[in-house]
């Protein structure tokens, strides 16, 4: 488990929390949801080039040039960022006299192997890349919007090998395929087809997230990973007794490893610390409720927990910014369904499209006024604040004073006549 605390960046005060299998941020706008998954992203990237690469990464200037952050997010001279994980520890703060932050990194010893990982942010931009047509030829910087363009471009390319990719959710299905000679991202609804920059604004919000998400949740893992030079000079470097296994890496696929390959590789992963095989993915989505019906964000959201849950291997991890109340309420229903399977295994099969998951693996937070709380009951880690009926209320409220100076219209909601 890792445990991350920041203190005066941004709109947040002071946050402590624990990341857990999935990690939900609730609250208004500008109150600091974006800025903590940013700051996750950054800390789970920071770690795996530190443990597997060896470089300490500036974690304040990532967090500028890649998340978009503005500089005076860091304004107080007591902002800082501390994340512990069983392999590392990494501190962003400021030294006395100095202009920007410094990032110390500090590695723990650990009998367990660290498992490389596969990161993975999904911005709330990331329309654009399904409305704009030929997109890759305008871009000129690399950021998170841009990463997520050129993670979108890999995996429509992949699919189109596959031929076509299947999106069916409640009250939005369709068949997506690209054309990679012609550069057409193409959509199938019934017998109709269209090109995808002229379809809903539903459809282009979903379609990148679910293609992308699982191209990094499941595809990835169906492929052979292939080792940089980079990473194949830095295990030779941490590993020389063991160089001439390195070079296999870079040559034999998993297929072909033998039994006596494995167990060298083995002694290599004992050596280094970590597994340079993905092992896991931390897919960190913003406001996965964008355009879409409230029954397809409940859909959404089965969907993506279904990742961990049908995963037994892996331990992927899953970071959510929503204000949806259907996003919450429908994890709650997963937290649900995942208590009865405790409770009582035998009840469980009856709602079988109930997707399930652990209570105890999942948070879910509110941030309001630069500090956070827990949603969660403290006995069974289910939703224990209902504050939409709050919202709820006070908009029936102003209904039923608006309805009291209408005493003689027909405000039953009943067609006059019937």
């Amino acid at each position: 488990m890792a445990y991350i605390t920041i203190k005066y960046v941004g709109p947040l005060k002071e946050v402590s929390l624990d990341i857990r299998r999935i990690n939900v941020f609730m609250g208004p706008q500008a109150t600091g949801k974006s800025t903590i998954a940013k700051i996750i992203s950054q800390a789970l990237w920071a770690e795996k080039k530190f443990i597997t690469m060896g470089e300490e990464y500036d974690f304040y200037q990532g967090l500028l040039d890649f998340h978009n952050m503005d500089k005076n997010y860091f304004s107080n001279p007591d902002a800082e960022i501390v994340y512990e994980s069983p392999w590392c520890v990494i501190s962003m703060k400021y030294e006395t006299g100095k202009r920007t932050p410094k990032t110390v990194y500090k590695k723990k010893k650990n009998r367990e192997l660290y498992r490389n990982a596969k990161i993975e942010y999904i911005p709330a931009e990331r329309n654009f890349v399904a409305s704009i047509a030929n997109i890759r030829k305008y871009t000129e910087t690399y950021d998170s919007t841009v990463g997520f363009l050129h993670d979108w471009h890999a995996a429509k390319s992949s699919y189109q090998r596959k031929n076509s990719f299947e999106v069916d959710l409640p009250d939005l299905s369709f068949l997506y395929r690209y054309k990679e000679s012609e550069e057409r991202d193409i959509i199938k609804v019934a017998d109709n087809e269209v090109a995808l920059q002229h379809g809903s604004s539903g459809q282009q919000s979903l379609l990148p997230l679910m293609l992308v998400a699982e191209e990094v949740m499941v595809s990835v893992y169906h492929t052979e990973r292939i080792f940089s030079p980079a990473e194949i000079e830095h295990i030779k470097k941490k590993a020389p007794a063991l160089a001439s296994i390195v070079d296999l890496l870079s040559e034999m696929g998993r297929k072909a490893r033998t039994k006596a390959i494995e167990k060298r590789l083995n002694e290599l992963w004992k050596e280094l610390g970590y597994k340079a095989d993905y092992g896991r993915t931390h897919l960190i989505v913003e406001e996965p409720e964008q355009n879409l019906y409230p029954s397809t964000q409940r859909g959404l959201l089965r969907h993506l927990v279904s990742y961990l849950s049908q995963d037994t291997k892996h331990q992927h991890t899953l970071t959510i910014t929503t204000h949806s109340p259907y996003i919450l309420y429908a994890l709650n229903n997963c937290m649900l369904a995942g208590l009865v399977e405790e409770k009582n295994s035998a009840a469980i099969a009856k709602p079988s499209d109930t997707t399930r998951i652990n209570p105890a693996e999942v948070r879910l937070w509110l941030l309001k006024n630069g500090k956070i709380e827990s949603l969660q009951h403290s006995d069974t880690s289910l939703l224990a604040q209902d504050f939409f009926n709050i919202e709820f209320q006070k908009n029936h409220e102003e209904m039923f004073q608006l309805l009291k100076l209408l005493p003689n219209e027909n405000i039953t909601g009943k067609p006059e006549g019937k």
